[in-house]
């Protein structure tokens, strides 16, 4: 049996990575074992094939992964193939570079909607615009050479290329004020007109809606003439319409029915209700939503009362009968739906209906109960292309020795835990208004410098996360902070870190204290230093992030525009959701979704 050695060479040394014929027999290596373990250390850190759509086991390379994905430029790893192998692989590329050529040659060719089109046009004439506006200061501005280039050279900007470039932009106008001394009113006025804009095409772009209370158009006057019609707003008003008497009763005794997560998913069902009953025309279509009712009622849990109508059907238009009935219908007069609902001709007003039937002696399965599994080095590796955004690589690389030591268990549970924080931490504009109520959920440190992230940037690399950047210890300012610079630098996530509020972590924050004042005059005990025994740094990180929840749903009680709340809402939900506290936080779920209610409740009142 014939085997394929490659060699590796790595700033530790060099070994042999063997390949045997057979390709159910794993890799083998061979040779200085200090090389194989760095070598082994830096895939596990980097996990450089992430990108590529899966991830790499050192234990499990194919020769394709190892020469294909482990040498990436500046690694100071080389793999050198086998001869045979080396021309392959020559082959390869010289086909998929036909390939890219081709794709690129059709990347203006149809591939883009208008939207898209209309977007890197605006793109390329605002940074036009900022250019010329600079230009007599380009000696002092502290603005790239690159932004310069686009309108200069025969280059093409690509929706890629545009969403960089916005970005940079915004990181000039907002960062480094474009390096203009002694500025002016009028040239800061201008210099905030090019950041509106770049921000609202970049919304565009991105098809990113943002809820102002106004229509956010662009404000340069020379973008404003060329583009009138570009803006973040959606497209269309909040549907008023008023449904019927009977469908509203329905809605209403759902309403009723249940709470927090499931009350917020009826509210966006019942406003595909209203929508649907304005061109509902045939009875099969009010059959399917009538149907569509009924497994909204089942998948919430919420009973009939029983009563059935003057034509024997239940409140979710349903035929009752036990199986013993329906086994008597002939089959000619009855049947199922798709979905396995079983259905029977029946005598509706005169006419004759196809009817969903409710069997009413069957009963359901008891559900087995779920066993959480434990996190493993595998669930690493899956979230490790996006803790790579977050941690820098030293710090990666350390914790990642930590990992294969004893404690490895809680480092690895760690690692999970801070990967799922920031999954459902908000994005750029979702806390925005809400000043020392907004929660930090990540700290960066070095030195003296703290660094408190309220919003992680929307787009992978994390160059626009918003927060508090606390430098030298007199409170610092808020603003965009670039995560991918810091932790360039060695700055270092707190691995120890609870989401706090910024009035928390400034001192401004009275709530407490105004409560601790209420409880005291019931009893004076609840006030004695002595008797405390839990601190804010004793909180566990589930209770902390149900805190920073339950901080931004009462903030958004506060909110009248129903558009704005019904988005924040849903967001909010997903995020406590996917973090695993819907059943924790069901009553301020519930409680902030009741507020919605009422407002929906009055726009109907108020356009009858």
């Amino acid at each position: 049996m014939m085997n394929s050695v490659y060699k590796v060479l790595t700033p530790a040394g060099k070994f042999d990575a063997i390949f045997a014929e057979d390709e159910d027999i794993p890799i083998e290596y061979s040779g200085d074992e200090l090389a194989i373990d760095f070598f082994k250390d830096w895939l596990f850190i980097n996990q450089i094939s992430g990108s590529q759509g899966h991830l790499l086991d050192s234990d499990q390379l194919t020769p394709a992964d190892l020469y294909g994905f482990c040498q990436p430029l500046n690694s100071g790893i080389e793999v050198i193939p086998p001869f045979d192998d080396f021309m392959s692989y020559m082959q390869e590329d010289i086909a998929m570079q036909n390939d890219d050529e081709l794709a690129e040659s059709e990347i203006l060719d149809g591939v883009y909607s208008d939207s898209d089109k209309k977007s890197i046009v605006a793109t390329n004439q605002l940074i036009k615009f900022f250019r010329e506006f600079i230009a007599s200061d380009f000696e002092k501005a502290q603005v790239p050479t690159a932004i310069y280039g686009w309108t200069a050279t025969a280059q093409v900007m690509d929706k890629e290329d545009a969403k960089r470039r916005l970005r940079e932009l915004i990181d000039i106008a907002i960062n480094r004020k474009a390096g203009i001394e002694d500025i002016t009113p009028k040239q800061q006025q201008r210099l905030d007109d090019y950041r509106h804009d770049a921000r609202v095409i970049s919304d565009y772009l991105t098809k990113c809606i943002r809820h102002t209370g106004a229509r956010n158009l662009l404000r340069t006057p020379e973008m404003k003439a060329k583009f009138p019609d570009i803006d973040n707003q959606p497209r269309e008003e909040f549907d008023s319409a008023i449904i019927s008497d009977e469908i509203k009763k329905i809605a209403d005794m759902m309403l009723d029915g249940i709470s927090g997560m499931d009350k917020i998913k009826l509210i966006k069902e019942a406003g595909s209700i209203r929508v649907s009953l304005k061109t509902v025309q045939s009875g099969m279509e009010k059959l399917k939503m009538v149907k569509r009712i009924k497994e909204i009622r089942e998948a919430l849990g919420v009973g009939s009362s029983g009563a059935l109508d003057k034509n024997g059907l239940d409140a979710d238009g349903m035929w009752p009968m036990t199986s013993a009935e329906y086994n008597k219908i002939h089959s000619d007069y009855k049947g199922t739906f798709p979905d396995g609902t079983p259905t029977a001709l029946k005598l509706i007003n005169g006419a004759t209906t196809i009817v969903p039937v409710r069997i009413t002696d069957e009963q359901q399965k008891d559900s087995e109960p779920e066993v959480e599994p434990q996190t493993t080095v595998a669930d690493v590796n899956n979230v490790m292309p996006l803790l790579k955004n977050f941690i820098g690589a030293a710090q990666l690389a350390a914790v990642g020795s930590l990992i294969r030591g004893e404690e490895g268990q809680f480092f690895t549970d760690k690692l999970i835990e801070i990967a799922n924080i920031i999954q459902t931490m908000p994005k750029t504009y979702d806390q925005d208004g809400m000043g020392d109520k907004a929660i930090a959920y990540l700290h960066y440190f070095k030195g003296s410098g703290d660094w408190y992230i309220t919003e992680k940037d929307m787009e992978d690399d994390q160059m626009q996360a918003f927060g508090l950047a606390d430098i030298f210890g007199d409170g610092g300012e808020l603003g965009y902070i670039n995560i991918e610079e810091m932790i360039q630098h060695g700055v270092e996530l707190d691995f120890h870190w609870t989401p706090k509020t910024l009035g928390q972590i400034r001192g401004t924050d009275s709530e407490d204290e105004t409560q601790g004042t209420q409880a005291g005059e019931e009893s004076s005990e609840i006030n004695d230093p002595a008797e405390t025994t839990e601190t804010p740094e004793d909180a566990s990180p589930e209770d902390s992030a149900k805190s920073g929840f339950i901080s931004e749903l009462e903030s958004l009680k506060a909110e009248t525009d129903i558009i704005r709340f019904n988005e924040r809402l849903d967001e909010i939900a997903a995020r406590v959701e996917q973090a695993g506290l819907m059943k924790a936080l069901d009553k301020e779920l519930n409680d902030t979704a009741d507020v919605l209610t009422a407002l929906l409740a009055a726009a109907e009142s108020g356009s009858k």
